[in-house]
Formats: structure tokens, sequence, C-alpha cells
């Protein structure tokens, strides 16, 4: 039971880093690009 507890909570952590992480690329490649632009 405390196993598929520490599952769950490790599948909400993966899922709550990948909601964050596409934002933060995002956010690094408009800065990338706008450094190549100028």
């Amino acid at each position: 039971m405390l196993e598929i507890c520490y599952k769950n909570d490790f599948l909400k952590e993966i899922k709550r880093f990948c909601n964050h992480f596409p934002q933060k690329l995002k956010g690094f490649f408009k800065k990338v690009v706008v450094s190549i632009k100028r």
C-alpha cells in the first residue's frame, strides 16, 4: 500500500515537472531566438 502511494506521488511530481518544463523551455528558446536575430 505504501509503495502504491509513493508511486502515485512520484507520477504526480513527474506530471508537474512535465507541465512546468515546456514553459521554461519555451522561455529559453525565445531568449535564444531573440539573441540570434539581433
